[in-house]
This record gives structure tokens, C-alpha cells and sequence, in this order.
């Protein structure tokens, strides 16, 4: 605001200029009102008005030409362009004129005294000119001064404006803050060190002199601290709740201070809500939570937020999702019928819901701990594992905690078994099996078995044998894939089967006998088998009984088997005991013999104890013969006759018996012997054949009669001679013995010709050349005939002994020939013959061409010679390799034509050789698949490209590159991108040989983190009316364009939104932009407070190159508008015919007029019968704000107040206006009746 500085109610700065021929000025002084009005204080605070009323008179003295017509004309320098003002002349005499100056010239506010120029023109060469100066007012920010923190930094301008330097005077502050002179006026400063209201009255005086004294109040509050909450959590989805925060250092609201007191700040996630808060006392604050912010799992941060917007340190309120602890029943078996199903957990609320592998079902809320829920049996058809999950009214779910439908066992088959039982398979039969790659399984007793799934109702499976070694009653159990196992069925493993007779009576042979076996354990009834019986006893399998009469004495281990109904068995080895009859001899009579003929007889015994002892008693037996302890009489008898003697036997007890017996021996038969069926000769080869006789009683005699073997004669029993014809002869060959007994033989006796012989000669031959040979026979009797095997292959042989063909395999042969004369006589020979290999050859004509890096294989190949054969290769490009069996392999390194000499040698050392032309050609140019790091704009960048194949060296090129990047011909991308996104270039490299190869690859230039952004230009408390420049910052330079975003918000103490809380851009939203790699940015905005006291939060959004890089959390500034006592920003009083009206504009932060109090000032000579009246407004005000008239206009007012007076009009010459509100009063301020 503008006010002239005066002594008293004059404003003076009077300065003279001019001289010589025309206006000269040598003081300026000004009075307001004009003079011959009596003296009132002067108009501070003024920020707008009614400027015709607001006038000051200037008197200005010196030299003028009086009869002239005068022009005075103001100049402001601060108005541009500085044009001159005329001012209204009111007098004119030679040495003063008297002009007015409206106030829409002074009433501005300045921040620094301004130097006005007058100048008086009155028509002669020269202009006076003079000066005076306008100063800066000043103005209380009280009485409510911000609140601050023990222990926290406190600045809070209590004076603004005036000019300095100031002289300060003492008051009772709060300790640890002082008053401190600013550039801007003086300012309440340091740290607060006690909690507290502390009310003060402070006065001060600037450069002019001008004082104010000014009542301030603040509060000191101590910080907050958090020690728990009540409750903790809640369930999510709860309903609305009350939060009791326990802690210290919390503050009641208080109107009178416009303090809010502490409140309460919810944060979840990136939100924070401010919470109705109750103040119960310093140590306990009470919160509304409503059941919006109760929806979802979480956790929230709570905080208290001070007067003095501290925040608190956090406490964690945990919002609970239900949580399921049990179920009951767990499980149940598969086909089951519907059920109740009993759930135990946390954090349920009424209305919650269950499903049952993703089916609902009807659920009953019992407690916060406890739900029921009916599963229909539709839902228990199929085995396996359900989830189960809760549900909170609001969508928040438990975790999954499964149910489990067991498969169901109907049957086991066999359902027992005895112990000790082999392997068997066990069928069970029931429902709900699996079948596929993860099956069913059975176990007995807990052990898993071999099972095979036959369909979901039949499942087999082999139990071994070690698991039925005992008797007793042991679970089956089958268990689906995930674990869902079935209850157990009971299968019985009972007592092992044994036989109970350990022993069998004896019997005697020829008597009847009678016995039974006796079995026990096991499953009755038994069946019973037998072996080793003594003869003539039968066995009865299904009562075990053993009966007959034995025919045969001894000790008869008995083998028994028994095998119960379940087919278990068990086996046993019984003796039986068969005793013999008496001894007796049982042979009546022995053969008789013949002299020369070998002869046996047995003498047998039954009864009495095996074994029997036998022995000649008296008597003589044939010579020749002898008598063995066992019975038997053997030899070969000697002298014919007949023999008589006797025979004792005893057996092993001791007992005896005797026999006689004779035996006639009969002379040998007559025989004539000699020679050997098939004797015969050879013609021409001599033979003697001697014939013999045996039998009957010698000497011998011998006679032929017959066709003797030309060439030979029979003489005393012996034909020799020398055969001259071939041929077969037969004759007779008669002997007479002694007694003249007779014998005769026919004889057929073969004279055979000479020995048939294969003979002949065979060469050696070559594989691929013709070859023939011929064999001869010698002997036997022709005509021959040949056959021959083993040939070599390609060769043939003929019936008449010719070989002929070309032989096609080379090696040593030995050729079997065989000759068959007329007669059928056969001789066989052995030919060998050598068959040498063709010449060795090479038969591969070329070599394949071949890749560099490419994997290379080709074999060698010969013909001829003789195998195995062995190889050698020279002149093999690098990578390749062969071996002796001829196979060349390898991945080839380098390129080019190579000679390669080939060579073979065979088995025999034969060699042969070649020369090959092998190309390799370069491999092909191919870029390594890459994945490219990623790099940030502003940060250097390096990565390399890399390719195989081709000729090297390489070349590199490529588009697209992000800006900032290049490539260098090797391959290396570098350098500094400048602008951030996903980038896809084309990479191309050529090789040495110009071949070319292009891949598209992608790079990734991401932007770095935005560093902290910084506020500058604003404080956080500033008064009404303001424009402070804001300025933003940040900590570091960033690589790019950074555009932030400012969103300005207001919750205002009371009432609606104040609309005048804006940018100087117009809006709530501004941007400035800070340049790449600088820190400040580009431009300023201000920040106009308005007129309703609140809190401004002025939030930051950082944008670069289109993305979104605001830090987390969003930087954030606030403003606190302070309330305070009503401001009147102009005042006027207009003169009617039945008074006069008081019309007052102005503001109120805090939209609350509670009183406006006008005093009247007497003219000089006038009474006033009432001087001052108080007008209550609070309701007119209420209802001012309260409507929707006043809200675009914040905390401004204008207030009409019409005065009736009685009397003289004209007695009243000046009114004085004061405002009150809860807070405090205005300045008062009086103006003149007009």
C-alpha cells in the first residue's frame, strides 16, 4: 500500500529545484485531510478503494507566475513509460499553489521508497521542478503468527515491509526465538525450545520513524510421537471404525489460535487420506476409518500431522485378509454324501463366502473365527485335492487350503492270506482310481506296490512275499497323484500252515497197515499229497490217511505236502518203517549151463533184515563157476556134468535158512569159426585166411566144397593163394570134431581189383583271368565220373574232370575232387590252388567340396589287391584329417584349393596312389546373435557387434543408431546417446572377399532416475494477498528437457474453496521447464494467496522426453495461509439527505465478521449525542459466506452501513471503522464524510 510519509497527518519529502526566468519551487508538503480539518491518524493497510475519495492536498512553495495558466504534473517512475499526471490546481498565488492528488497515485503498495517528480509549468522558459518520496508501510502479519516445533528450525515474517534499518523493541517471546531484522521486514526466528500460547506485544520502527506496535500470538507445540494403535488391523472389508492412536506430544484444535490440532494421515500405497480426527487428550487421538479404506490386504502407514504440519514418525495398521487355519472334516471318501463343512481361520467377517474348488457354496458366518458351509455331494463324485478359499465382503480371499476326496476301497481279492505265503496279486476293486502318467498307487502296511491301473474301479497289485511273513491284520491303502489317499482296508495275513504228525508208525510187510496225517494253521479244509510210499500203500489227499499192506519192508522216507483252501502249503519229510517177514530162500531152482558159455545164476531171499549174506554150504559146484555172498553163482563152466550142493542164507538180524540145488553142464555146440564177415582181397595181391572151430571135443578136421578165388588152394583149414580175377566167390567150410559132430559155415569171400587213384595237376590263376585244368583217375574200373568242391568262386568243374571259368576271388584254395568208377568205388583227392588278387586300384574320381567351419566328411574307396587295406593322405587343408581306413573328417579353418595325394597299400604291400583337388570355400558371413546392454541418456556407451564366417577382416556399418551413437568399422558402438526409447538398427557387415551380411538389432536407451527437485521463492507461511515468485530446482543437472508440472491444491480452514488461490499463469496448474544439463529452470510462476486462510500444497510431476520421472513420493511444497483479524482495504463515507453510509471493502481469512464498530467524529462546535456504535454481523456475514455469491470472491466483502441523523447534517465530519472477528480487530480506520 501507498502511503505518503508525514509528520503527523502531513507527508513530506519536500525537495526544490529551479531557477531564473520562469516556476521555481522551493518546498513540497502535503496534508491529509486539506487543511482546517482537524487531524486523524493516517490510512494504513489500504490495498483498494474508492480512489475519488481518497484524496491528499499538495502545497507547494516557491516563485510562479500567478496570472498564468499553471499545469502541475506527477511523475511516478515505477509507472512505465513514466507519463506525466496533471493534477487539479486548486489555488494559485505567487508564491503557493495548491493541487490534488487523487489516490489512485499513491495508494499502490511499494516494497521500497519511491522519489515522486513535480513539476509546475506556468507559460514561462522555465519549469520548477521538486520532489518528494513515497514509503513502503508497515504491516503486522499478526496477531496469528505461525505455529511452530520444539526442536524444529522457526522463521515466520512478523512485520512485513517499511524500510530499514529497524529498531526493535523487547517482549516477552517464546524461549529460544528472537526478532530478527529481514530484507523484508522483521521476522520471529530460532528454535523454539518449550511448548506453549505465548501472547506478546511487539513494537518497531523503521528508517522514517514510523512505528507499529502489533499483538502477536504463537504457538509452540511439541513433536509428535506414535507408541500404538488400537486396533492394530482389521479385517479386510470390515466396516467403518474408530482408530485410537496412543502416543504424546498431540494438540487440541483451537479456534481463537485457527489451529486445526493434531490430525490423523492414513497412507496406503501411494494415497494418503486425512482422517476425521477426535482429540482426546496430549496422549490419545481418536480417527474415523471408513470402510473404503478397509477394502483391501495391506498394510497402512499411520501418521499425525501437527499444527505446524510436522508428521509424526509411522506406525503399521495391518489390514487382514481371512485367513483359514483349519477344516473339519479335512477329507472325506470320494462319493460321500452332502456335508457340513466346519472352517476355522481369522480376520472372517459376517457375509463372507466359501468355494469349494472354485464352486460356491451356502456359507453361515458363526464368528470372526469361524464359518460353516454345506458341500453338496455333486461336489465329493471325483477324488482329489479342492481348494477351499474365504472370501470378505469386498473381494479379499484367503489363501488356498485344500480338501481332500479320498479314492474309496469296495474290495480286496484275496482279502486273506496265510503268512509265509509267496508273492501274489491283489485286485482291489472301489472307485475314483486314476489312470494315466501319474496313477494310482497302492501300498500294504505303508509299502508302495507295483500297481497297474485297470480302470477307475479296479486296480491290481503285486505284493512280494517279505510283506506276508507274518500273521496279523495290515492296512491297504490307495493314493491318488498329490497324496489324496484312501481309508485303509484290512487285509488278513494269517497263522502259517504246518504239519502237525512229526512221525509215522511202523508196519510189517504182507501185514495191512494204517495211518493219517494231522495239519494245522493255515485256511482249512486241506488237501494232502504223498511220495515215497512203501509199494502197495494208497494215499488219500483230502483226509490224509495212508492204509494198505506193504509188500515190501525197509525205511521209507515219506514226502507229504498239504495246501490249504487258499492255496498255501507246506511240505514235510516223514520215515515209514516197514519190517520184513521171516527169512527164507526164495529161488526154487538154477539154469543149467553149457561148457565155454558164461554162466549166472542168483539165489534170492525175502523176509527176515535186508541185506542178506548167502554162502555155499556142502557139495561141489561145476568147475569153472564160483558163489558170491549175495546169492550169485557165475563164471563160465569148464566140465560138462551135473553138480549138486547147497545154500545157507542169513540176513542182518541173524536169522537162516538153507536150500540144495544141482546144476547140469552140457558140452559147447560145434562151431566153426573164422575168417571175419567181409574178409576179402585184392587181385593180385596174395591172402592167406585160416579157418578155426570151437566147441565139441577136438582135434578138428576140415573139407571145402565150392568155388574157390582163382589163383588160390584150401589146405589144413587155410586158404592162401594170389587172386587173379576179381570177383565174389563162395564156398562151404565144413569141421568134424572127435566124435564125429559136424559143423559147417558158408563163406563169401570178395576179391576186389586194384585201388581206384585221383590224380591230375591244377596251376595257380588270377583274379579276372580265364584259367582251366584237368584231373585223371587211376584203378577201379572205368568209366569214371568227377566232382569236386571248394572251388574258387568264377571256377567249374565237369563231370570228366575238366576245371575251367575265371576266377573272381583271390586267396589259397584246397579243391577236394572225387572219382566213382563203374563199379561205385570212390577215391578222393586234395588239389591247392592259388589265386592271386587283380592289381590294386583307386576307384574315388574326385573329393567334395567343402565349407569353412562346416563339418566335412568323405571316404576313400579302392578295388584289386588284396584287403584289408591301409591308407595315407597328404596335403590336407587345416582341420581335416584321415585315417588308415580311408575316411577323411574334419571342420576345414581356411579357404582354398588343396592338393591332396592319395595312397593305398594293400595286405601283400602292393600300392597304389592319386592326386585329388579338394576346394574349401569360405564359410558364410553370419552376425553373432547379440543381446545389446542397455545405456542411459547422458552416460557413456560401449558394446561391440561381432560376426563369423567370411574373410576377414571385416567392415562394419549401420542405421538407425540412436542419436549420440556411432560405429566404428570394427564394430564398436560408442559414444553418448542423447534421447532415451527403444531403438531397431540395421547392422551390416562386408567381409575382404565384399560379401555382405545385415541384421536388425535393438538397443534400449533407458533415461537415468530424476535427481530431487528443490522449491525455491516461497515460504511456508505467507499472509494474504501475496504473489511470491516460486522457482524450481534440481539437485543435479539432468541430460534433458525437464518439463515439470505444477498442481496447486487448497483445503481451506472453513467453508468453500477460495478461487483467487491461483498461479499468476491463471489456473492450478503451471509448468516450468528446466533446460538439459542445468539446474534451474527456465521460468518462475507465482503463487497468489488469496484471501482464505488454509493450506496451499503445490505438487511436483517431472516429465523427460515424454516419460514420467518423478521421484517417489512426488515432491511436494505447502503454503499455510494464516488467519487473522478482518482486513478493511477501503472505506468510504457518503453524505445523504437523511445521513450518511459507510460502505467498507475488505477481507476475512478466517470468512467470519463478528462485530464492526463506528465511532463518530464531532465537526468542530458540534456534540454528539451518540459517538460510537457496535453492530453485530455474524450472522449477516454467515450468511454472506455461506451462500454462493461469495464464493469466487475467497474471504473479500463489501459492507454497507446506512447512519440516520437527527440534527445538523452537517455535524459529523469523520467516521472510524474497526472490524472484529473471533481472531482479533482490525486497524481502525476513519475516513471523512463526503
Amino acid at each position: 500500500m501507498r502511503v505518503l510519509r508525514a509528520s503527523r497527518l502531513l507527508l513530506l519529502a519536500a525537495l526544490t529545484t529551479g531557477s531564473g526566468w520562469g516556476a521555481s519551487i522551493t518546498s513540497i508538503t502535503a496534508s491529509y485531510p486539506p487543511p482546517g480539518v482537524p487531524a486523524v491518524p493516517p490510512v494504513t493497510g489500504v490495498t483498494s478503494c474508492d480512489c475519488a475519495a481518497d484524496q491528499i492536498v499538495l502545497y507547494i512553495k516557491g516563485s510562479f507566475n500567478a496570472n498564468a495558466s499553471i499545469v502541475v504534473n506527477w511523475i511516478d517512475p515505477t509507472v512505465l513509460p513514466p507519463n506525466p499526471v496533471s493534477l487539479g490546481v486548486t489555488s494559485v498565488t505567487p508564491t503557493q499553489i495548491v493541487v490534488l492528488v487523487n489516490g489512485t497515485q499513491f495508494q499502490t503498495p511499494v516494497n521500497s521508497p519511491v522519489t515522486v517528480q513535480i513539476t509546475v509549468d506556468d507559460q514561462a522558459p522555465i519549469t520548477g521542478t521538486g520532489t518528494f518520496t513515497i514509503i513502503p508501510a508497515m504491516i503486522s502479519n499478526g496477531p496469528l503468527l505461525g505455529i511452530g516445533t520444539v526442536g524444529q528450525p522457526y522463521n515466520f515474517p512478523a512485520v512485513a515491509f517499511g524500510t530499514a534499518p529497524y529498531q526493535i523493541g523487547s517482549a516477552s517471546l517464546p524461549p529460544g526465538l528472537s526478532m530478527q531484522a529481514t530484507s523484508g521486514g522483521v521476522a520471529l526466528t530460532g528454535t523454539p525450545t518449550q511448548p506453549g500460547v505465548f501472547n506478546f506485544s511487539q513494537t518497531i520502527t523503521d528508517f522514517w520513524g514510523n512505528t507499529i506496535t502489533a499483538p502477536m500470538t504463537v504457538q509452540i507445540v511439541a513433536p509428535a510421537v506414535l507408541t500404538s494403535l488400537s486396533p492394530p488391523g482389521a479385517a479386510a472389508g470390515s466396516p467403518d471404525l474408530t482408530l485410537t492412536i496412543n502416543g504424546s506430544g498431540f494438540e487440541a484444535p483451537n479456534p481463537a489460535l485457527q489451529s486445526l490440532g493434531s490430525s490423523v494421515l492414513w497412507k496406503s500405497g501411494p494415497n494418503l487420506v486425512s482422517l476425521t480426527t477426535t482429540f482426546v487428550n496430549g496422549n490419545r487421538l481418536q480417527a474415523a476409518v471408513p470402510a473404503a479404506l478397509l477394502t483391501t490386504a495391506g498394510i497402512a502407514s499411520i501418521t499425525v500431522l501437527q499444527p505446524d504440519d510436522h508428521v509424526s514418525n509411522a506406525l503399521p495398521f495391518n489390514i487382514l485378509a481371512p485367513a483359514i487355519t483349519s477344516l473339519s472334516p479335512a477329507r472325506i471318501a470320494a462319493l460321500s454324501p452332502q456335508l457340513t463343512l466346519s472352517i476355522t481361520g481369522t480376520s472372517f467377517l459376517p457375509g463372507a463366502t466359501l468355494t469349494f474348488g472354485g464352486s460356491p457354496l451356502t456359507t453361515t458366518f458363526v464368528n470372526a473365527g469361524s464359518l460353516t458351509a454345506v458341500v453338496p455331494a455333486t461336489l465329493l463324485r471325483i477324488a482329489g485335492a479342492f481348494p477351499v478359499v474365504v472370501t470378505n465382503p469386498g473381494g479379499a480371499s484367503s489363501a488356498a487350503v485344500n480338501f481332500l476326496v479320498n479314492p474309496v476301497i469296495a474290495g480286496l481279492a484275496p482279502s486273506n492270506i496265510p503268512a509265509g505265503s509267496p508273492q501274489f496279486t491283489l485286485s482291489i476293486t472301489g472307485a475314483t482310481f486314476v489312470t494315466g502318467a501319474l496313477p494310482t498307487v497302492a501300498s500294504f502296511n505303508g509299502s508302495n506296490l507295483a500297481t497297474t491301473v485297470v480302470n477307475s474301479g479296479l486296480i491290481t497289485a503285486v505284493v512280494p512275499a517279505a510283506l506276508v511273513t507274518t500273521a496279523g491284520s495290515y492296512p491297504v491303502v490307495v493314493t491318488n497323484p498329490g497324496g489324496n489317499a484312501s481309508a485303509a482296508a484290512t487285509f488278513t495275513v494269517t497263522a502259517s500252515l504246518t504239519i502237525a504228525t512229526t512221525s509215522l508208525g511202523g508196519g510189517t510187510a504182507g501185514a495191512f497197515y494204517t495211518g493219517t496225517l494231522q495239519g494245522k494253521g493255515g485256511t482249512p479244509p486241506y488237501t494232502w499229497s504223498a511220495s515215497g510210499l512203501p509199494p502197495s500203500l494208497t494215499f488219500n489227499p483230502q483226509t490224509g490217511v495212508i492204509a494198505g499192506i506193504p509188500s515190501q519192508s525197509g525205511t521209507f522216507i515219506v514226502s507229504v505236502t498239504v495246501r490249504d483252501s487258499v492255496g498255501a502249503s507246506v511240505s514235510a519229510q516223514l520215515p515209514l518203517v516197514i519190517s520184513p517177514p521171516p527169512v527164507s530162500i526164495s529161488t526154487g531152482g538154477l539154469p543149467n549151463g553149457t561148457v565155454g558159455v558164461p554162466y549166472i545164476g542168483i539165489i534170492g531171499a525175502t523176509g527176515g533184515a535186508s541185506p542178506y549174506s548167502f554162502a555155499v554150504a556142502g557139495g561141489k559146484l561145476p568147475d569153472g563157476l564160483s558163489f558170491n555172498s549175495n546169492g550169485t553163482v557165475s563164471g563160465t563152466p569148464t566140465t560138462p556134468g551135473t553138480f549138486t550142493f547147497s545154500v545157507n542164507v542169513t540176513d542182518s538180524a541173524g536169522g537162516s535158512t538153507g536150500r540144495d540145488f544141482s546144476i547140469t553142464i552140457a558140452p559147447a555146440p560145434l562151431v566153426v569159426t573164422g575168417p571175419p564177415a567181409g574178409t576179402g582181397g585184392t587181385s593180385g595181391t596174395p591172402i592167406t585166411i585160416p579157418f578155426t572151430a570151437s566147441g565139441g571135443v577136438g582135434a578138428y578136421r576140415c573139407s571145402t566144397a565150392g568155388t574157390l578165388p582163382p589163383g588160390t588152394a584150401f589146405s589144413n583149414c587155410t586158404l592162401s593163394g594170389t587172386p587173379t580175377t576179381p570177383g565174389s566167390y563162395t564156398f562151404r567150410v565144413t569141421v568134424t570134431d572127435s566124435t564125429g559132430v559136424t559143423a559147417a559155415k558158408d563163406v563169401t569171400l570178395v576179391i576186389a581189383p586194384p585201388a581206384l587213384n585221383l590224380g591230375g595237376s591244377v596251376g595257380n590263376g588270377q583274379v579276372g583271368v580265364a584259367y582251366s585244368a584237368q584231373l585223371s583217375a587211376t584203378g577201379g574200373v572205368a568209366p569214371y565220373s568227377y566232382s569236386f568242391s571248394g572251388l574258387p568262386d568264377g571256377l567249374s568243374g565237369s563231370a570228366a574232370g575238366a576245371i575251367t571259368g575265371t576266377p573272381a576271388t583271390a586267396g589259397q584254395f584246397s579243391i577236394s575232387g572225387s572219382v566213382v568208377d563203374s563199379t561205385g568205388a570212390k577215391a578222393n583227392a586234395t588239389f591247392n590252388i592259388s589265386i592271386v588278387p587283380a592289381d590294386l586300384t583307386i576307384t574315388t574320381s574326385s573329393l567334395p567340396d567343402a565349407t569353412v567351419n562346416s563339418a566335412y566328411a568323405a571316404t576313400l574307396a579302392a578295388a584289386g589287391g588284396i584287403k584289408p587295406y591301409t591308407w595315407s593322405v597328404t596335403g590336407l587343408p587345416e582341420g581335416l584329417s584321415a585315417t588308415a581306413a580311408g575316411a577323411i573328417s574334419g571342420t576345414p579353418t581356411a579357404a582354398g584349393k588343396f592338393t591332396v595325394s592319395v595312397s593305398v597299400k594293400d595286405a601283400a604291400g602292393t600300392s597304389a596312389g592319386q592326386r585329388f583337388t579338394l576346394t574349401i570355400a569360405p564359410a558364410a558371413i553370419t552376425i553373432n546373435a547379440t543381446v545389446l546392454p542397455s545405456g542411459t541418456v547422458g552416460a557413456a556407451y560401449s558394446a561391440t557387434l561381432s560376426a563369423t564366417g567370411g574373410v576377414p577382416p571385416f567392415t562394419w556399418s549401420a542405421t538407425g543408431l540412436p542419436a549420440g551413437l556411432t560405429i566404428s568399422a570394427a564394430g564398436s558402438i560408442s559414444g553418448t546417446p542423447t534421447v532415451p526409447g527403444v531403438f531397431a538398427f540395421t547392422a551390416t557387415v562386408k567381409d575382404s572377399a565384399g560379401t555382405t551380411a545385415s541384421k536388425l538389432n535393438q538397443l534400449t536407451i533407458a533415461l537415468p532416475p530424476a535427481p530431487p527437485l528443490n522449491f525455491g521463492g516461497i515460504s511456508s507461511t505467507l499472509p494474504p494477498l501475496q504473489q511470491p515468485q516460486l522457482t524450481v530446482s534440481l539437485g543435479t543437472p539432468y541430460p534433458v528437457d525437464v518439463v515439470v508440472t505444477l498442481t496447486l491444491t487448497f483445503a481451506p480452514d472453513s467453508g468453500a474453496d477460495d478461487p483467487t488461490i491461483v498461479f499468476s499463469t491463471g489456473g492450478r496448474t503451471a509448468r516450468i521447464t528446466i533446460p538439459a544439463g542445468s539446474t534451474a529452470g527456465s521460468s518462475s510462476v507465482g503463487v497468489q494467496t488469496g484471501t482464505v486462510a488454509g493450506l496451499i500444497t503445490i505438487t511436483a510431476q517431472l516429465q523427460a522426453s515424454g516419460q514420467d520421472v518423478t521421484p517417489a513420493p512426488a515432491p511436494r511444497s505447502t503454503i499455510r495461509i494464516a488467519a487473522l483479524a478482518p482486513v478493511p482495504t477501503g472505506v468510504t463515507a457518503t453524505r445523504n439527505s437523511a445521513g450518511f453510509t459507510v460502505t467498507i471493502a475488505g477481507y476475512v481469512t478466517d470468512r467470519e465478521v463478528t462485530q464492526a464498530i463506528f465511532t463518530f467524529n464531532a465537526a468542530p462546535g458540534s456534540n454528539l449525542q451518540t459517538t460510537s456504535l457496535t453492530i453485530p454481523a455474524d450472522t449477516l456475514f454467515a450468511a454472506y459466506f455461506g451462500g454462493a455469491s461469495a464464493t469466487p470472491f475467497g474471504g473479500q466483502f463489501t459492507f454497507t452501513q446506512p447512519f440516520t441523523i437527527t440534527g445538523n447534517n452537517q455535524s459529523i465530519v469523520s467516521v472510524t471503522v474497526t472490524m472484529v472477528n473471533k481472531i482479533g480487530q482490525s486497524t481502525p480506520v476513519t475516513v471523512n464524510l463526503n
